[in-house]
Formats: C-alpha cells, structure tokens, sequence
C-alpha cells in the first residue's frame, strides 16, 4: 500500500473520528483536530511503541500482541459516564476487564515519560512501525485511531448495558458501537500522544479460541531505537533478531541510540 493510499483511508478516519469528538462539545473537536490534523496532513505514517526486555523476552518483528482493557494502567478504560458509584461500579468495571482489546502505540521516540513508564526506566527499546508497509486490508491499520483526550467522560451507553451485551455487539461501525469509548481518555494521558487500535472481545472470538494470548499480523518494523541505559546483552540480542530477520524477510530494521542532549533534558537519536 502507497504512502498516498494510506494518508487517503486516514484522511476518511478523520472525519469519523469528527463525529465522535463532536460528543465532548466543540472545544473538544478544536483540540482533536490541533491533535490530529496535522498527522493526516504530513508525510508522516509511522507510529511507535515502547517496551522493555523482560526474562525470555522474545522480540517479535512481524506481530503484535493484543492486551485485553482489564490489564492496561488505565482503570477508566471504556467507562461511560455512569449513575452509579462505589462497589457496584467496581463490579460493573470488573466485569468489563475482558470486553475490548487493545494495543497502544504513540507519535514520536524521544518522549522521556514514555521511556521512564514503559521502557523499565530507559533501558528497554522502542519499535517504530512504517504503517505503508501493511496490506491494505490489515485489520490492525483498519483500526488504528488516534486517542481522544478529554476533562469528561463519554455519555451514551451505560456501563451495566456494556456489560450484559458483552457478547452480544455486533461492531458493523465502531463509531456508533462501544468500542468508540476506548478511544477516549482523560486528559492526564495526552502526554503519551497515543494512537490505538481496538477489537472487541466477540471479534476476537470468532479468530481465536485463546482469548489470553492474542497475536496480530503487524510485520512493519522499521526502526528499533535502544534506551540510554540498554544493556550489551539485549543490545546483542536485538542485533541478533533483526539479522535473523533479515535473512527470512529479505528487508533491513535499522538500529539507533536514544542518548541524552548534552546541554537540555531532550532525548536525540543518534
């Protein structure tokens, strides 16, 4: 798929995107479009997404792995506005923790917050994706959306109503279907610059039998950036990966250094 096919079927997601901000209020839709318009508009199609190296880690450069809503560091994922509260909202959040799942992306690699919180304090890795490099009908890239960030809650749906009908949404048009509320969040998280891409649970189901371990075909790895304090031992390990990668895919993954600005506290690529 041509980087021009690509800014074209993102430049239609806009204007779904448009109507769902539209239900925060009109200051909301001029912040999404500061947020997002100019992404549309540039020649800018990669997204990246932070990570650390964990024992048995095995780095996969072709796929991506799926976490249901429950286990993302946000409690208020997909939560409407409500009229409930204490331990029965508690319940009803609980019972949502496997209703969508999600994998999280964001716009640059040098954003400090993000290799301190989800990098293991600098020294994990950082994986840019070239989004022109999927098939046009990936499901991953039919989905991927920026996140709306907003001082209120979406209204519309109850959460018992998301709950009970868990199994029962039939997700023709995500913009009038629920998984549009996991594409909002507060805004103490607009510093992440997120962008996602949501299935719900009984799409997922219909692929899979194994709904706790959820792999999608995502093979466009561009970059792989290392933090400050990446230890020899992964750094080798990356390089190893990358040239088995290589010798199978027959496409280079380059590899760069995040170091440290000598006179402020930006991080560069070196």
């Amino acid at each position: 798929m041509s980087k021009r096919d690509v800014c074209s079927k993102y430049k239609d997601k806009l204007r779904k995107m448009k109507q769902l901000a539209y239900c925060f209020g009109g200051k909301e839709v001029e912040k999404f479009y500061d947020y997002a318009g100019p992404r549309y508009k540039r020649d800018q199609l990669s997204l990246f997404r932070y990570d650390r190296f964990r024992p048995g880690y095995d780095i996969n450069l072709k796929n991506i792995f799926l976490s249901c809503n429950g286990r993302l560091n946000d409690i208020f994922e997909g939560i409407a506005e409500t009229n409930i509260d204490g331990n029965e909202l508690n319940e009803q959040i609980t019972r949502l923790e496997h209703f969508a799942y999600i994998k999280c992306f964001t716009e640059t690699p040098t954003n400090n917050l993000m290799w301190a919180h989800y990098a293991d304090n600098y020294s994990g890795l950082c994986f840019e994706y070239d989004l022109s490099l999927l098939k046009e009908d990936n499901e991953c890239i039919r989905r991927m959306m920026p996140v709306i960030y907003s001082k209120k809650r979406s209204g519309g749906m109850e959460i018992c109503d998301m709950a009970d009908s868990a199994n029962d949404i039939i997700d023709e048009d995500w913009i009038t279907d629920s998984n549009g509320f996991f594409y909002v969040k507060a805004n103490h998280w607009r510093y992440e610059k997120e962008w996602r891409c949501v299935f719900l649970k009984n799409e997922i189901e219909k692929q899979t039998n194994n709904i706790e371990s959820i792999d999608m075909e995502f093979d466009c790895v561009k970059t792989i950036y290392l933090g400050p304090r990446a230890t020899k031992e992964n750094i080798k390990k990356i390089c190893n990966t990358i040239g088995e990668y290589k010798k199978e895919q027959g496409r280079e993954i380059d590899v760069k250094q995040i170091v440290l600005n000598s006179n402020t506290y930006d991080l560069e690529i070196q």
